[in-house]
């Protein structure tokens, strides 16, 4: 399970490659996106595949956020943004991580299995 810690004013946690910040508000949204970049600065080099994400609370209109991240370029910054699917944000970030782990561990049993050790199965 990640946990999540305050940087600069910012919910974030870092597991397996993968950043996650909280964006409880609008107002929050450009600061998360700089904690964001400097976390995955940090570990850049360190972690193959490493990415963020925003997960913003669901009262955040979405309506301007494909613009807002075109804008600042995400894609190309291996950052996406995601609408919660409910006002708890730390769970829905939390279910981000299950999903990325599992899709990271079919990941690795696909490369093993390639490389001739084992079956990307999981089977024995």
């Amino acid at each position: 399970m990640a946990i999540f810690h305050s940087e600069d004013g910012v919910e974030l946690a870092h597991e397996e490659g993968l950043v996650i910040a909280l964006v409880p508000s609008q107002q929050d949204l450009e600061r998360a996106l700089q904690v964001v970049e400097v976390t995955l600065s940090e570990h850049e080099h360190s972690e193959p595949g490493i990415c963020g994400q925003l997960v913003l609370h669901p009262r955040i209109g979405v309506r301007d956020l494909t613009a807002w991240a075109n804008e600042h370029d995400l894609a190309n910054r291996r950052i996406s943004v995601h609408l919660a699917e409910d006002a708890n944000l730390e769970l829905d970030a939390q279910r981000r991580f299950d999903v990325f782990r599992e899709a990271l561990d079919w990941a690795r049993r696909t490369q093993a299995a390639v490389a001739g050790e084992g079956d990307p199965m999981g089977t024995p």
